[in-house]
């Protein structure tokens, strides 16, 4: 008896802010080809029945059943739609990952699945930024301001303890304020620093694609 590889995946649109923004998630055309896709996918079940007299009498080897498990592959199809993505939407997704938009937020706004932003971010080489929440303010000409997504980050970079980080008047004397913030890449400064997903390096940020580049890679502060 051969053993059906059949998967049925369940679509659900993605959600969005506001009912009055919300748009079709597939256009008539594409709904319209989804469902003569589906027609063909039922036509050759129902053909290799009426030879076979069901599924479960054909070879494992049987070339008809093979095209059949595969085209009702949710996963398969998932590939091929990735392999498909257009190059108005790749440039778009690639927009947004650098500009330090997260993965929830490119879903929404380029309209693509997980699996398309990974394949996108894959073939170009380029990964999500992190969101920065804190911001070690130089008040002192010498003093660069410098962004990290935790306190660890400031910690290693000044070696200024847990505990002092709190003390307004220590960091005034050190030429610093601390400040808690919440900020994409994009609306970090150039010419600032930061401490990002390499957290073993300080980095220098000099445009919009210098993200965690090793030729910008600056000292620690001399404790």
């Amino acid at each position: 008896m051969v053993e059906l590889k059949f998967a049925w995946k369940k679509e659900t649109p993605l959600q969005h802010p506001s009912k009055t923004d919300a748009q079709p998630i597939h256009s008539k055309a594409e709904r319209k080809a989804r469902h003569y896709k589906f027609l063909q996918k039922l036509d050759h079940i129902i053909k290799a029945e009426k030879q076979s007299g069901s599924l479960v009498n054909m070879s494992i080897n049987n070339e008809a059943l093979k095209e059949i498990q595969y085209e009702n592959n949710p996963f398969n199809e998932e590939k091929e739609r990735v392999q498909r993505v257009d190059p108005v939407k790749t440039k778009m997704i690639l927009d947004l990952i650098t500009q330090g938009y997260s993965m929830t937020e490119t879903q929404r706004l380029a309209r693509a699945s997980a699996t398309t932003i990974k394949h996108v971010m894959s073939d170009s080489a380029v990964k999500l930024r992190p969101i920065f929440k804190y911001q070690l303010k130089g008040t002192k000409e010498n003093k660069l301001d410098f962004y990290t997504k935790n306190l660890r980050q400031i910690v290693n970079y000044t070696g200024i303890d847990f505990k002092k980080l709190k003390n307004e008047n220590f960091l005034a004397e050190r030429g610093y304020r601390l400040l808690h913030i919440h900020k994409r890449w994009n609306q970090l400064p150039n010419g600032s620093i930061y401490s990002a997903t390499d957290a073993d390096n300080i980095y220098l940020k000099k445009g919009i694609n210098s993200f965690e580049n090793k030729e910008l890679i600056v000292q620690k502060e001399v404790r």
